[in-house]
């Protein structure tokens, strides 16, 4: 299985490039970049036929809209959750836990399976600027 930007980047589909997988820091990048990312149409999350393309791919925080912070916070950690389920289907068993949640910025670990390995990274988002930060943990 391939990503959504691999999928769209690939010249040669039947050579498979599970090599390069292996070989590159692939995952993070894309992960980074699907977290720098946002949608075009916001009412794409919601239809069927769009919420798996390139006009719902990235991470929408703006329609949050939440009396409380911690509501705000939940509602992030199921949408980083939804995210990677609908984009990065190379990867299992995907867990997004809450860290902690200092003010403005809020830490999410994510946890998956790929092929054979555990990955584990820490999402920092920033609320008051909008900004995640991705980074691998040990």
């Amino acid at each position: 299985m391939k990503s959504l930007l691999q999928r769209l980047a690939d010249d040669i589909p039947e050579q498979p490039d599970a090599v390069w997988e292996i070989q590159s820091n692939w995952i993070f990048d894309e992960l980074r970049m699907l977290f720098d990312s946002r949608p075009r149409m916001s009412v794409a999350k919601d239809n069927n036929i769009f919420k798996g393309t390139i006009l719902n791919y990235g991470l929408d925080e703006s329609t949050l809209v939440c009396d409380e912070k911690k509501n705000k916070i939940e509602m992030m950690q199921q949408r980083i959750q939804e995210l990677i389920e609908r984009f990065e289907n190379r990867l299992s068993d995907v867990s997004v836990h809450i860290k902690s949640t200092h003010s403005p910025q809020v830490e999410f670990v994510i946890q998956a399976k790929w092929q054979h390995e555990t990955l584990k990274y820490l999402l920092v988002w920033d609320d008051a600027m909008s900004i995640f930060y991705l980074n691998e943990m040990a």
